[in-house]
């Protein structure tokens, strides 16, 4: 059988672990590891966490959207919602705001915007918020 190559236009892929899945109505919450240290948390369906073969210690990618990610100084943690902590490596003014590259720790960065006027300096501390509807899961290899 033929392989099919797959490109996508999400920019944010981030090599992570399967930390832990919990089941719940139909839905599979799965615990993502960064290599720094910081989780993600993925809601998926109980059929694509079978079709996935997912379990703890398997390596995978987190994949979102930049439009899925906003970026400030600091943000307040609400239920559903993945907050991650990084530095801020580029910013630019982008159709949705301001384009904002945030340099996690070991190499990683994400992209998402923010507030056209937000106070956000390069290098300086910021926050990530990302639901977690919008984190895709995707096997490696």
């Amino acid at each position: 059988r033929a392989g099919v190559g797959l490109r996508t236009g999400m920019r944010n892929q981030l090599p992570c672990a399967v930390q832990s899945i919990t089941e719940a109505q139909g839905i599979a919450a799965v615990r993502l590891a960064l290599p720094d240290g910081q989780m993600l948390q993925s809601r998926i369906t109980l059929e694509s966490l079978q079709l996935l073969g997912l379990a703890p210690g398997l390596p995978v990618l987190a994949l979102c959207k930049a439009t899925a990610v906003t970026v400030a100084p600091t943000i307040v943690a609400v239920g559903g919602v993945n907050l991650l902590r990084g530095t801020v490596a580029r910013r630019a003014a982008g159709g949705a705001g301001l384009e904002v590259a945030l340099q996690l720790n070991l190499g990683q960065s994400l992209v998402g915007f923010a507030d056209a006027g937000s106070p956000l300096r390069l290098r300086a501390p910021a926050m990530a918020a990302v639901d977690q509807n919008a984190v895709v899961i995707g096997l490696i290899g």
